[in-house]
């Protein structure tokens, strides 16, 4: 009798030292997995700031053709350089200059080389999204974001109108539901800010 005890005790304490075992592994994956997301966003902020993409289309803005039609610009974030398969109109030349990821403020930064250059007779605005999201770790600032987004677009409609370039402002859409990394830094406020 006292022998099964010991064993019963014995199985029952290297149950829980499994358990335990297991955890802690999950733990120490779990963690590094974190880590390494982290670690990928802070270097992309980073880089972001030390490399802003004002060359990214300095090759392809060189190799154009001279402008034989009217010259239309898709210009904005992700929303923009998704679209792969661009309009074929007849009389109308469709670029897309779009970069994933951009605020307004980095799409201003590159807006002459990759816009007023071009000589566009129309441009398609899609941008916005990307200040709007840092509401998800600022939300303190968030009348200051949504302040900027604003001025910022309202310079670059400025600049085009003011060459009498055709101008059409896409509407913000509302952000997909956040992945896993993301919603460790995400928050209501962004999808309230799309108005």
């Amino acid at each position: 009798m006292v022998k099964n005890e010991k064993i019963s005790m014995f199985s029952k304490r290297s149950i829980i030292c499994t358990i335990l075992v297991v955890l802690l592994l999950t733990s120490i994956l779990l963690n590094g997995g974190l880590f390494f997301i982290a670690k990928k966003y802070y270097a992309k902020s980073k880089l972001v700031v030390a490399f802003p993409n004002t060359t990214f289309y300095q090759s392809a803005n060189a190799a154009l053709p001279a402008k034989q039609h009217k010259r239309v610009i898709l210009f904005g974030d992700s929303r923009i350089q998704q679209w792969k398969n661009l309009p074929e109109l007849e009389g109308f030349e469709f670029i897309n200059r779009g970069i994933g990821g951009e605020t307004t403020a980095q799409l201003r930064m590159r807006f002459k080389p990759d816009v007023l250059v071009l000589k566009p007779d129309v441009v398609i605005l899609q941008l916005g999204i990307n200040d709007l999201v840092v509401l998800g770790v600022a939300p303190n600032h968030a009348t200051a974001t949504i302040q900027q987004c604003q001025d910022n677009l309202k310079v670059l409609i400025e600049k085009l109108t003011k060459q009498t370039i055709e101008v059409i402002l896409l509407t913000i859409i509302l952000p997909a539901k956040p992945n896993f990394a993301r919603m460790l830094v995400w928050s209501e406020k962004i999808e309230q800010s799309v108005v």
